[in-house]
């Protein structure tokens, strides 16, 4: 694929903006050119794809020999990649100074307060690994804050949208994860958690057994069970964990879901404005399964499964409908 840019829209400038080095000035120049149209949008979203493959610091410790080995290892990867695709390795050039200087202020941070938080945008997920040994990923429009080594008595940290856990095991020291008025607590085990703002809170379990509690109630779980907590009420129910941890694998499942909602999960994977201009057709509903698809052929799959229409201007998506059968 060919990667055209504008003067203003360089290689250094995304691996910058990727870094979260820009300003809010330049953050909304990135942001409009590839809000603009579809095509710009699939250009930026491959030089995203680029920069998730290369080194991200994921550890509480940095080592600066670990760090150049990586460096080279992905220039190294990308240039033998890049020899039907240059622009790749013109990228991976760029952002080679990116992660050395994100290992720098890594540091600096991590050392002023003895806390890391890590954030993912929309359309970008991360592995963290914690200085337990503890595994967490990140998917997309989530942080996770904790300490940079925890207490003697205590492991916490605290999540904004969905991760995934594999909790290292250690009776002396319960796991607590802080999500918005839910307490998630485990010794040793695995387990997904769906707290993003505004929506109802989804702890899931895969393998151990683990405590769900708010002010005033407790739920405990056990593989293929999960807790809802919504409007102030937790339950506990079954649940089908394929579903559940499809996103690792870049999947997308949708069962009876509204439209609304599947509105909501788009923004969040490819980083995009949608809006529906036609309230009637918000509880439209659809079933479908999309795997590290673009999001042209999304929006074609949803035209054809619920007769609707969509248009591109300027940095927005707007879809319009008369209406379906298929209601919630």
């Amino acid at each position: 694929m060919s990667y055209p840019m504008s003067q203003e829209i360089t290689d250094e400038f995304l691996a910058r903006y990727f870094a979260r080095e820009t300003n809010p000035v330049e953050d909304a120049v990135i942001e409009k050119w590839a809000a603009d149209n579809i095509s710009n949008y699939e250009q930026f979203h491959e030089a995203k794809q680029a920069w998730n493959q290369s080194f991200r610091l994921n550890t509480p410790e940095f080592s600066s020999d670990q760090s150049f080995h990586k460096v080279s290892d992905f220039i190294y990867q990308e240039n033998q990649r890049s020899k039907s695709n240059k622009w790749r390795f013109r990228f991976a050039a760029a952002i080679a100074l990116m992660i050395l200087t994100s290992a720098l202020l890594y540091i600096i941070q991590t050392n002023q307060n003895g806390f890391v938080t890590q954030t993912t945008a929309f359309g970008e997920r991360l592995e963290v690994k914690l200085s337990d040994g503890s595994l967490v990923i990140l998917n997309v429009g989530s942080s996770i804050t904790y300490p940079k080594h925890f207490d003697d008595d205590i492991r916490e940290v605290v999540l904004s949208g969905e991760a995934f856990f594999k909790v290292k095991r250690d009776e002396s020291k319960p796991f607590i994860i802080q999500s918005a008025g839910l307490q998630t607590k485990v010794l040793g085990t695995s387990f997904n958690i769906e707290a993003y703002e505004g929506q109802k809170q989804i702890v899931t379990v895969a393998t151990g057994k683990v405590s769900v509690s708010t002010s005033d109630a407790k739920v405990f779980l056990e593989p293929h069970q999960q807790a809802i907590f919504e409007n102030e009420h937790l339950s506990k129910s079954k649940a089908d964990l394929n579903d559940v941890l499809a996103w690792q694998t870049g999947t997308m499942n949708f069962k009876n879901t509204s439209l609304e909602q599947v509105i909501v999960e788009l923004e969040r994977w490819y980083y995009m404005d949608i809006t529906i201009k036609n309230s009637s057709i918000a509880n439209c509903v659809f079933t479908g399964q999309f795997k590290n698809e673009k999001l042209l052929n999304v929006l074609e799959v949803l035209k054809e499964a619920l007769g609707i229409s969509y248009e591109v201007k300027s940095n927005r998506i707007y879809i319009n409908g008369k209406g379906c059968n298929n209601q919630k």
